[in-house]
């Protein structure tokens, strides 16, 4: 277990890297998670976030193979955070912050246990290749704020449903396996 008490205002980039944690706690007052900082460590099971959290870069839980749930405070602007929770092999559900505007290329890939995504109300983009070899989600369901769709967006998946509840205003889709 490693908690990032609240007195730290700054953490480097991949400070826990391929560590052999089980549960990270990120201290109340912590504002942003760097590029890279748990990247790697395959027995994480477990995240603890403050609501002091404003940011998240890239691949910051990316190769977490313990990961298998993860819900994301409200507070967090995770929009540019590409390849967030790319493969993550075990990780069977996430809760998108209600704040976010784009789901960026990559977040998802390699996510191949993944069977609910809760894409809040609010997004109005979902960037290339966001579910690639995620093979468990059937049905996507996107919300009526999403009017643009990248092209890659749901290939090599298993979306066999995808339910819009709104207008597209640019769409690209290619499906192939």
């Amino acid at each position: 277990e490693i908690t990032i008490p609240s007195s730290v205002k700054v953490v480097h980039y991949d400070s826990f890297t391929n560590c052999h944690i089980e549960k990270a706690i990120i201290g109340e007052g912590t504002k942003m998670l760097p590029n890279f900082l748990f990247k790697n460590c395959t027995k994480l099971k477990e995240i603890i976030f403050p609501e002091s959290l404003e940011k998240m870069d890239t691949a910051v839980f990316e190769g977490c193979t313990s990961l298998e749930s993860i819900i994301f405070p409200d507070t967090v602007n995770i929009d540019n955070a590409y390849s967030l929770l790319r493969d993550c092999v075990n990780l069977k559900y996430v809760k998108l912050p209600s704040t976010m505007k784009q789901i960026p290329q990559y977040m998802f890939s390699g996510c191949i246990s993944l069977e609910t995504i809760e894409i809040p109300e609010g997004v109005v983009e979902i960037e290339t290749h966001f579910i690639q070899n995620c093979n468990n989600i059937k049905t996507i369901i996107i919300p009526n704020t999403v009017t643009a769709l990248e092209y890659d967006a749901f290939i090599e998946s298993g979306v066999e449903k995808i339910v819009f509840l709104g207008i597209l205003s640019y769409f690209s889709l290619n499906c192939s396996s």
